[in-house]
């Protein structure tokens, strides 16, 4: 992951879903590229790879999986989302929503996993 376990990480989430029922379904949680930067409070992921990590996923699929948002730890806090979170949240929701795609948001923290999602 090129951080240590002190520091935040994070990557992207890629699955599929099935809006009658309102299911996603996560099948990679890929692991943060190498530019991104790692603090034991913050974390940006970068984008080095990701690309090639999303045709990899999509021709493996027969392009049946897409992005479906972000995750990332706080190892040295709850899973409660900061005020960076929310804005990250509600930015990304705009975005996905505009493309009639369901936007899923993962922390990890010391207190076990927070999901949050939008259809």
């Amino acid at each position: 992951m090129g951080c240590s376990t002190n520091a935040e990480t994070g990557g992207c989430l890629f699955g599929s879903y099935d809006r009658d029922y309102g299911i996603v379904y996560i099948y990679y949680m890929v692991e943060a590229p190498k530019d991104s930067i790692h603090t034991p409070v913050s974390f940006v992921r970068g984008f080095g790879g990701l690309t090639k990590e999303y045709e990899r996923i999509t021709a493996l699929t027969y392009h049946q999986v897409r992005y479906l948002g972000e995750w990332h730890s706080h190892p040295n806090m709850p899973n409660s989302p900061s005020t960076i979170d929310e804005q990250q949240f509600n930015e990304m929701k705009t975005e996905q929503q505009s493309q009639d795609l369901p936007f899923i948001q993962i922390i990890y923290g010391k207190n076990g996993l927070y999901v949050r999602g939008v259809m």
